[in-house]
């Protein structure tokens, strides 16, 4: 059987034996090597963090040196794609600081400070940042204007729970989500608050600010979370944040286990995080400790959210919609909302600028074929 690209960046992520590349992974196309194999660790967000995982890999001898060659170079040029984001974060948090507004640094932002040896290993696409309400990241406008950041349209304050902020750097889009919840999600909203999540959080130093990330649990359900929400994407799997899932549940202790089971029943999510635990076992051979699936396994049998919630678009509208309110009046809102986002919002969704009466029927197109599972 052939080894594909994404076999041979697991193992070389997990120091792992090497498998056998296919010849034309390895051969030349266009002066250009392996594009299949570094496209992949691109696409993945692993491309970075691949060039150090190699250095000290035990099989490391093995790889072509063109072939490393080409990673060095893509993993170079994916440093110098983070350095803008580096730069906003030292201005966001210190900006943030000045005005005394509390907030929490998630995902990768706060992950490659504290999870990964370098930040460098761990891109990020956006900077997510939770704050306590809605009122509070609606004031963030005044604060992040002389930034450079504006606001972006979004699709209905039912439809999100969360909101972007945007700002150009050289051609290069900088975005910063501002959230109020900890997933843009309503089955998921409420299953940790930030007050809570405040007081556990973990103090860190990051482009030299002073700031306040999750702590490990906190890290790790919201990872569990994201990556339920991204099946509707097709994204749940990318390698990127399979890998923080992996190092997170590598770094749990026999109490921190106990509290990841505990806090998986409080918020009903055991389904979730079971589905997360088996896929990094069988993805990167993660150990897990048979208390925790037993556990795990025996809550979900009890609660109601289930993963299987998260893989159909049209199950998941479904849930999201019944777990907005029980009012019918706020259901239509939002149905409304779902359906008719304004044309800005669609104009970010679709990046097309065509005329109102266009961006609905393309809605309604897409909308179909997700219901058909296209």
């Amino acid at each position: 059987m052939t080894n594909t690209p994404r076999t041979w960046l697991i193992a070389a992520l997990t120091h792992q034996k090497l498998p056998t590349l296919a010849e034309q992974q390895v051969a030349e196309h266009f002066g250009k090597l392996s594009v299949p194999l570094v496209e992949a660790a691109n696409n993945d967000g692993v491309i970075t963090l691949l060039e150090h995982r190699l250095a000290g890999h035990p099989d490391s001898t093995t790889v072509p040196p063109d072939l490393l060659s080409q990673i060095q170079q893509a993993a170079k040029q994916g440093l110098m794609d983070q350095l803008p984001f580096f730069a906003e974060q030292r201005n966001l948090f210190h900006a943030l600081n000045q005005a005394k507004i509390p907030f929490l640094v998630m995902k990768g932002a706060a992950l490659g400070n504290w999870l990964y040896d370098s930040p460098n290993h761990r891109p990020v696409t956006d900077i997510d940042l939770w704050f306590k309400d809605q009122h509070t990241v609606n004031s963030l406008a005044e604060i992040l204007q002389p930034l450079g950041f504006i606001a972006v349209q979004s699709s209905g304050d039912l439809t999100s729970f969360e909101q972007a902020f945007d700002k150009d750097f050289n051609a290069i889009k900088i975005r910063l989500d501002g959230h109020w919840a900890m997933f843009n999600s309503a089955i998921l909203a409420t299953c940790i608050s930030f007050d809570d999540a405040y007081v556990r959080s973990q103090e860190l130093h990051i482009q030299q600010q002073r700031v306040q990330v999750l702590s490990i649990n906190d890290a790790l359900i919201n990872s569990i979370g994201h990556r339920a929400l991204k099946y509707l994407t097709g994204q749940a799997n990318t390698l990127k944040w399979l890998y923080d899932q992996h190092l997170l549940l590598k770094a749990l202790n026999t109490a921190q286990w106990q509290e990841l089971i505990e806090r998986s029943a409080q918020a009903g999510i055991s389904d979730l995080s079971l589905d997360a635990i088996e896929y990094s076992q069988a993805t990167f051979k993660t150990q897990i400790p048979m208390f925790a699936i037993d556990a795990l396994s025996n809550n979900a049998q009890h609660e109601k959210i289930k993963r299987d919630w998260f893989k159909s678009w049209s199950h998941y509208q479904w849930h999201e919609m019944q777990s907005v309110s029980p009012k019918f009046s706020v259901r239509f809102k939002w149905l409304n909302q779902k359906l008719w986002s304004n044309p800005e919002a669609m104009r970010e969704r679709y990046g097309r600028n065509d005329s109102t009466w266009r961006y609905m029927l393309r809605r309604i197109g897409v909308g179909i074929k997700r219901m058909l599972g296209s």
